[in-house]
């Protein structure tokens, strides 16, 4: 009797989630759109096993697919233009904030906020992690990019350039606890 009770709890959880995406309008087809887009930066390797959610305006994330690594991607939102972003789970805390509101929409501001947080210990620096990215006005013409976030990185220490060059890899943010290594895909 325990075993099947399990089994209903079970099957209750795994088809709740997909069941309240389509209550809220999201047809099957389109979360199946959803997934496969957002996955789209990874390597392949990786894309099977990753959780895929949906974030609102407000920040309520819903789960379109549970996941089996340790990756995570963002889904496209209805804003205007396409991007998607999939991340080591060490980083969502990271993601979280930097994709809040109260970051601001210029880079600065962002880094900002995010050094705050550090200060504040709401954001523990992580070493090594990674994060893909795919934006453009449409999926399309979407561009690739890569970022590793490694601590206190300088361009002394590295050989990396400090500036943004569409075409070769670069350091932002050096010598921060949020420095990190941008790379462009083509």
């Amino acid at each position: 009797m325990k075993t099947l009770i399990m089994l209903l709890m079970f099957l209750s959880v795994t088809i709740a989630a997909p069941a309240q995406l389509l209550a809220d309008g999201h047809g099957k087809d389109e979360i199946e759109t959803l997934i496969r887009q957002a996955t789209m930066p990874l390597p392949p390797s990786l894309q099977a096993g990753a959780a895929v959610v949906s974030v609102s305006a407000s920040g309520e994330q819903k789960v379109l697919r549970e996941g089996s690594n340790n990756i995570m991607c963002r889904a496209d939102d209805p804003a205007p233009g396409f991007s998607v972003v999939c991340y080591h789970k060490s980083l969502d805390n990271y993601w979280n904030l930097a994709s809040s509101s109260a970051a601001g929409d210029s880079p600065v501001d962002a880094k900002d906020f995010l050094l705050k947080a550090v200060s504040e210990g709401r954001l523990n620096p992580t070493r090594g992690g990674i994060l893909y990215t795919l934006r453009g006005a449409r999926v399309e013409n979407a561009v690739p990019m890569s970022v590793v976030f490694i601590p206190n990185l300088s361009s002394e220490t590295t050989g990396l350039a400090n500036e943004p060059n569409p075409r070769q890899p670069w350091l932002m943010w050096e010598g921060t606890a949020i420095s990190h290594i941008m790379i462009p895909g083509s």
